[in-house]
């Protein structure tokens, strides 16, 4: 005989800064100082820890049945945002860790069985699901394959044939690991979940990355985690089995900065950054992607920066790089990064002028009465007064334009 009788108790404290609303970290970053761009930040990073049951107090702890759904299972939640007094963003991470005392048992699927509608118990001598239906039965089909929503890690009971399941976005599955973590931007489940996984037996006793790299800004924003049991994969068997760990969530400083090269598509002054465009860490990295679309046989030492503030651009330059084989072969030329400001309506003009003369030095350059433009082998560099800045030729340059609107072509 098999009745359902399955209780997980779960049992999943938080920890880091113990108290709700606490200070979980202070970070302070000096960003170097380039040609006047002065854009250090000192001491003015709080991350205020908010970490929250959404009904008793900090940990998230009760009996849990196997569900259909996140929603069935236990939750938690997490709030995180920087302080009203900083404009600085920051890059989040949660981790689940899966404490040693926690059954392998919870991480295993059940095998298939027939059962009777009436009673609930297996039937006994029916092992095929056709025989079950023959026999009337309801086929249990935990270890089976099944249809998988690769978004939600649900099941997806109106297809039931591998073909099925392709074709309408899913994806074919045998067994798997029954117990499921989620992450929701709500405390219902609904909507499409921020992350997903199954909790395997190999990660009992280690952390678990859960949810990485998301945004975090003086806005407050909440994270729910829910730990479920999916029921299409666990059986009738008697036993009772547990589970226990703890969220932990870090922080770091993000880059105020994003190099980008612009390719396929502008960047706006004003707007977030649109998605199409790959956003580099370093200037380097630009530059290389510029070379890639360009052939790779080219270097072009020039990229965009943009400064960001709440995911939204409040400032953009062209920067280029006089290298040391530059300034060998160039009497006056300087080796370093440098950037011109464009976006405002010329406002920068002069700054841009003591820049393009510090870095190239006046026997490469020329001062017109609308723009000042400076040429070596390999480098070209405008700015105008009331319009655009421009590194590079035309063809294979980049510029941001007197509205904010910047560019790369790397061909």
């Amino acid at each position: 005989m098999k009745k359902k009788n399955i209780i997980l108790i779960i049992a999943v404290f938080f920890v880091g800064i113990a108290l709700a609303g606490g200070t979980y970290a202070y970070l302070t970053s000096t960003l170097n100082v380039t040609n006047g761009n002065y854009n250090t930040i000192t001491g003015c990073f709080d991350i205020t820890y908010n970490i929250n049951n959404v009904t008793s107090g900090q940990d998230i702890t009760g009996t849990m049945f196997p569900s259909s759904g996140p929603s069935g299972g236990l939750s938690g939640r997490v709030g995180i945002k920087t302080t009203n007094a900083c404009n600085i963003n920051g890059t989040g991470e949660l981790k689940l860790h899966i404490n040693s005392g926690t059954s392998s048992s919870l991480m295993s699927p059940s095998q298939s069985y027939c059962e009777d509608r009436r009673t609930l118990e297996a039937m006994s001598g029916v092992t095929t699901e056709a025989a079950c239906d023959t026999a009337g039965g309801r086929w249990r089909g935990y270890g089976d394959a099944y249809c998988e929503n690769n978004a939600t890690l649900q099941r997806l009971t109106d297809y039931t044939t591998q073909s099925d399941c392709t074709s309408n976005g899913g994806s074919w599955k045998t067994g798997g690991s029954p117990l499921k973590y989620a992450i929701y931007d709500n405390a219902s489940a609904t909507g499409t979940p921020l992350s997903v996984g199954r909790i395997a037996s190999t990660d009992i006793g280690n952390d678990i990355t859960i949810y990485e790299n998301f945004l975090i800004n003086n806005t407050q924003a909440y994270y729910h985690i829910f730990i479920w049991m999916d029921g299409y994969l666990i059986g009738n068997s008697d036993n009772t089995a547990s589970f226990d760990g703890y969220i932990t969530a870090s922080a770091i400083q993000r880059n105020p900065y994003a190099y980008t090269a612009n390719l396929g598509a502008n960047v706006t002054k004003g707007s977030a950054i649109p998605n199409t465009i790959t956003v580099y860490n370093t200037p380097a990295q630009a530059m290389a992607a510029l070379k890639t679309a360009g052939g790779g046989t080219t270097d072009y030492p020039f990229f965009l920066r943009h400064t960001i503030n709440n995911n939204v651009v409040t400032e953009s330059y062209v920067g280029f790089v006089v290298t040391s084989e530059m300034a060998a072969s160039n009497s006056g030329m300087t080796a370093g990064t440098y950037y011109l400001k464009g976006g405002d309506k010329g406002a920068a003009y002069n700054d841009n002028k003591a820049i393009l003369q510090s870095a190239f030095g006046s026997a490469y350059c020329a001062d017109y009465s609308s723009h000042f433009d400076c040429h070596v082998s390999g480098l070209d560099a405008y700015a105008y007064s009331g319009d655009f800045v421009q590194v590079g030729p035309v063809g294979r340059c980049c510029y941001v334009n007197n509205d904010g609107i910047s560019y790369c072509s790397g061909g």
